[in-house]
């Protein structure tokens, strides 16, 4: 699934399996609430260069990068979803990525849980390592 430059939405209920790249991949406006993206041999879900949006009760499971990835200077709201087996980190923030991050869980990935190395601003609060 694939959003690109000024395109919005509401993307729900739907799951990205087994795809060579990304599972979701946002650069636009989105409103994500209970997908899956799993099996994918790239990120779960992916936000960049200036994406927005709110995701929530999403599942990112078992992918080969990480779970949750937002870049560039995109800004998404994050609450209660599940980053889980993917094979590096369970969210990560990079380059000016900013947004909000609550209530989110991470679980058994191959990287850290929650990774920020962006020089944009992020509210986390409230996120669960098990």
């Amino acid at each position: 699934f694939a959003w690109i430059h000024e395109a919005s939405g509401v993307a729900s209920n739907n799951t990205a399996e087994n795809n060579q790249y990304d599972g979701f991949y946002i650069s636009g406006a989105l409103e994500l609430t209970r997908n899956t993206s799993k099996d994918n041999a790239g990120n779960g879900f992916a936000w960049y260069d200036e994406a927005s949006g709110v995701a929530s009760n999403n599942t990112a499971q078992n992918n080969q990068l990480s779970g949750f990835i937002i870049g560039g200077s995109a800004a998404p709201t994050l609450f209660y979803n599940t980053s889980k087996d993917n094979g590096k980190a369970g969210f990560v923030w990079w380059e000016q990525a900013s947004g909000v991050a609550s209530n989110n869980t991470t679980q058994n990935n191959g990287g850290k849980a929650f990774f920020n190395e962006s020089s944009g601003d992020l509210e986390l609060s409230n996120n669960n390592e098990e």
